[in-house]
């Protein structure tokens, strides 16, 4: 995982063995994120049971793949999986970019970004505040 992290590609599909993922396929994903790598995740197993796959996808995987498998039909999978992430990694890249640019924020920035997510206006957020207007 050290080695994955260091050295991220920027495109592909990472292939998670079921039963080595460490904090399961959410640990893995979270891990991945806050390394700012948005791959899709696929998760493998010599066998799964409903809920491991259930718990995989709910956890983020984007597929789960019984093996073994034959070339062909890997190869049929993953370019079905390519085709599918393409939106799912987008918008993964662009939560992990806002989640980077939100914590460089200070704490009083913070405050004005909620206020403003709250669809506050800047004159209710300034008097709520003690600032400017301008300052919002």
């Amino acid at each position: 995982m050290d080695e994955l992290l260091q050295r991220a590609p920027g495109e592909g599909i990472i292939l998670a063995a079921h039963d080595t993922v460490i904090g399961g396929t959410a640990g893995l994903i979270r891990r991945l994120s806050e390394a700012g790598v948005s791959l899709p995740v696929v998760v493998t197993a010599d066998g799964f049971t409903i809920n491991d796959v259930v718990d995989a996808i709910t956890d983020g995987a984007i597929d789960c793949l019984a093996l073994p498998l034959e070339m062909n039909t890997l190869a049929r999978r993953l370019q079905r999986v390519a085709a599918a992430a393409g939106p799912l990694v987008e918008l993964r890249r662009r939560q992990i970019e806002a989640r980077t640019r939100i914590n460089q924020l200070s704490r009083r920035e913070r405050e004005v970004l909620e206020c403003v997510a709250a669809g506050k206006a800047n004159k209710l957020i300034a008097r709520d505040l003690d600032i400017s207007p301008r300052t919002v």
